[in-house]
């Protein structure tokens, strides 16, 4: 198969702070302060002195009218916002006239929105642990010292490797039959008790967690055999093929389990804890969460919720009294065709544009994160921390998902260019293992870029979930692109999965007739790292494959390309891709599916190794801290970009997103046959931005004069109707400035203009006004 020309439009992520202020149009200030340190309902929120809480700062922004002059800041001290109830955003609450609503910290402190409820009272030494009086029904708790900011872990058992067998037939029909341990023994005790112990099988590819209604143990024999309360049996009974022989497991939710520090169990009447190095009863602080769903974006069909960001706020503590049902889960999302049982998650939007969420961290959440459910467009999750989660990180379902409706209300009800970038999720899914950090059920021209997963029990991004099906409406899964992340230690311990797994159509157009299309709409996979995946021998009992990436079943039209595989432990015959049909040379792919593949190069493999993972000035997002105040950002570099013409004779290295890098060691150049074309250059920023700056940085020495004249810079509102930013003449842009380090003049060749004008846009261009080459090494474009 010859090579394809590479596809001119691809995003790249990534953010440069300058010095200036941003948003200086402020149209109002609210101050919000924990009701704890003085904030109160009656406050004017006007001054610290005056600070108010977030639902009265929200009501306030809600009386401000809509004739609005700047944004609107929300600004929250640091400390524990206990809220304890579901905060809901409607599109009364939306930034207004064009400006943003922006919930954010005080600079350099940490504000905590918890869905808990803090947990007062004297802590008793009991049996070995520590207790204390609690009604209270709940499945998640926060503990630590002085403050509650650490997960507890639901009591267990130790894993039990390779042990459970589903009976089908005999005397013990339909129970799971386990070898006699200490393990059971405890699991009858609580049982005795009257505790709702529960089994949690890994089953296949997948995790089951059932409700235990009683455990036989013959006085003879070597064997125990659990038996299911009857719905969780006849649950199983329909997904038989799903319990396998030789299953592992373990037992939760019983005071008898309640043996390593950090676990707590919770009975009718008391909270009981197994405290941590370092807690006492005179300084725990433990709380609860009283919430499932925390923040709520919740628009309508025909009015949605717009214009409001979250920045520098840790979102925490919510919950899933789901009474143990949980059954048959792949990628935190599908659970076969018994019942939906969808996680609840902590942040969740329907109906909702130019949502963002930037520089927050998202820990101690039962389920899901961020959910987009349905009707969600130009929304961004980026420089991120999650950290922990029980479930997903990041989900986009769509209402084609799961046959809850089978056919999208047109346009209005897409995932439509959702941006998740520069994120750090570490260690999520550890409850429910199925899960994965990042998944895309359907989405439409978003970008999943920049981001670093690391540990995680099953896939790392997973994308896709049309099957072939034609219930599944064709237009909610195209034009996305996974590219320039980081993800290892994925896989850790469930099968068939990988660091990047797909499903189901991806695309309209038929690769193989369309490769050489800029537009075509397949899945575009480009220059990801994928490292340190090992199939686990010990819990997997299937021979499900474990690949670094994973075509599965309808997988079609894919471009899969430069994507940097190594340290792997996977599957014999699956170390590159694999697909359901099994493995397959490239053309077979590329011909019968529509997947083209292509390895990196050297020299590639250099440019990925700096371009993949979290990039400058996200790093913080591994480290989280208290976030800095605002600064103007270069807001091109996670962008959608296109261009007229690369140069063909170094296709890989000039294509366009080389100069939305940062990285001035590379470039986009048009090369010298323009057909007697102009060359331009485009970036969508996809949604109105005030640009106050636009710099061109041409490459240093090498860069000929054509490079530095003869063009003009516009900027548009709706990608039809241009209006003229700046231009250069036929003189170049060279400027020569007095060196004081060196002496003499320094040649500074970098183009460059300011502007005041209130007008916002979403798309600016660069191009020729003659027919002569261009390449530059960054194109920036200031808010």
């Amino acid at each position: 198969m010859k090579k394809k020309l590479i596809l001119i439009f691809i995003p790249f992520i990534l953010s440069v702070l300058v010095t200036s202020n941003l948003y200086s149009e402020v149209h109002k200030t609210f101050y919000v302060k924990p009701s704890s340190s003085g904030g109160k309902d009656s406050k004017s929120g006007l001054s610290w002195s005056q600070a108010t809480t977030i639902s009265s700062a929200k009501n306030k922004v809600k009386n401000l009218g809509n004739n609005w002059k700047g944004d609107v800041h929300v600004i929250l001290d640091e400390g524990y916002y206990y809220y304890g109830a579901e905060l809901k955003f409607t599109p009364e609450d939306s930034g207004q006239n064009g400006y943003k609503v922006i919930y954010r910290n005080k600079p350099n402190k940490i504000p905590v929105l918890s869905g808990g409820k803090k947990i007062t009272g004297n802590w008793k030494s009991y049996n070995g642990w520590h207790r204390i009086a609690n009604k209270a029904s709940f499945r998640e708790l926060a503990t630590g010292k002085n403050e509650a900011n650490k997960r507890a872990i639901l009591a267990r058992s130790e894993p039990a490797l390779s042990d459970a067998v589903r009976m089908s037939k005999g005397v013990y029909r339909n129970f799971i039959r386990v070898s006699k341990s200490s393990i059971i023994s405890k699991a009858i005790e609580g049982i005795s008790y009257g505790h709702p112990v529960e089994m949690y099988l890994y089953t296949k590819w997948t995790t089951q967690l059932m409700r235990v209604k009683k455990i036989i143990s013959p006085s003879s024999g070597s064997f125990a055999y659990v038996k299911m309360v009857s719905e969780d049996e006849s649950k199983m009974l329909d997904m038989s093929g799903f319990f396998t022989n030789q299953m592992s497991y373990y037992f939760q939710n019983s005071i008898t389990f309640l043996d390593e520090p950090g676990e707590f169990w919770k009975g009718s009447d008391y909270l009981h804890y197994k405290m941590r190095s370092g807690e006492n009863a005179s300084n725990l602080q433990a709380a609860y969460p009283k919430v499932e769903t925390l923040v709520k974006i919740d628009g309508t069909n025909s009015n949605h919720v717009r214009n409001i960001e979250f920045r520098g706020i840790v979102f925490a503590d919510s919950g899933w009294n789901h009474g143990g049902v949980v059954m048959g889960r792949q990628a935190g999302t599908y659970d076969g065709r018994v019942t939906r049982d969808k996680q609840p998650s902590l942040v969740y939007l329907e109906y909702a544009d130019n949502i963002d969420f930037n520089f927050c961290k998202f820990t101690r959440v039962a389920a899901t994160a961020i959910e987009f459910y349905i009707g969600c467009q130009q929304c961004d999750v980026v420089g991120n921390y999650f950290h922990k989660t029980g479930g997903n990180g990041v989900v986009l379902h769509s209402s084609a998902f799961n046959l809850d409706r089978q056919y999208i209300d047109g346009y209005n009800d897409r995932i439509l260019n959702v941006r998740i970038a520069q994120n750090y999720f570490q260690d999520c899914a550890k409850i429910y293992e199925g899960s994965v950090p990042i998944v895309g059920v359907q989405g439409v021209g978003c970008i999943i870029a920049n981001n670093e997963v690391e540990h995680c029990p099953y896939s790392g991004i997973s994308w896709g979930w049309g099957w072939r099906s034609s219930l599944f409406h064709p237009l909610t899964c195209h034009s996305n692109i996974i590219q320039h992340n980081y993800i290892r230690y994925a896989m850790e311990k469930l099968t068939d999965g990988a660091g990047i797994y797909t499903l189901g159509h991806q695309g309209f157009d038929w690769v193989p007739d369309n490769i050489d299309d800029p537009s075509i709409d397949a899945l575009q996979i480009f220059e990801n790292r994928i490292r340190n995946i090992n199939k686990n021998s010990g819990i997997s009992n299937v021979d499900s494959p474990v690949s670094a990436v994973y075509f599965d079943q309808g997988t079609e039209n894919v471009i899969y390309e430069n994507n940097d595989q190594q340290d792997n432990k996977l599957t014999p015959g699956r170390e590159t891709f694999y697909h359901s049909d099994g493995s397959m040379e490239p053309d077979e792919a590329y011909y019968d599916w529509g997947i083209f593949t292509a390895d990196p190069d050297t020299n590639e493999t250099r440019i990925l190794r700096r371009s993949a993972g979290i990039q400058s000035p996200y790093r913080d997002a591994k480290r989280w801290n208290g976030i800095p105040a605002i600064s103007s950002m270069n807001v091109t570099l996670n962008r959608w970009i296109s261009a007229s013409h690369i140069d063909g004779s170094h296709v890989y290295n000039y294509r366009p997103i080389r100069a939305t890098d940062n990285d001035i060691m590379t470039y986009w150049s048009s090369g010298k046959n323009l057909g007697g074309v102009a060359p331009w250059y485009l970036i969508e920023l996809k949604r109105p931005t005030k640009i106050r700056k636009i710099e061109i940085v041409p490459r240093e020495i090498v860069t000929p004069a054509s490079t530095l004249r003869n063009f003009e810079i516009l900027v548009s509102q709706n990608g039809k109707n241009w209006v003229l930013f700046g231009s250069q003449g036929n003189k170049p842009s060279i400027k020569y400035e007095k060196n004081d380090k060196r002496g003499g003049d320094r040649e500074v060749r970098t183009w460059s203009k300011s502007w005041s004008k209130a007008t916002k846009y979403s798309y600016v261009k660069f191009q020729k006004t003659v027919v002569e080459e261009i390449n530059f090494t960054e194109f920036r474009v200031f808010n």
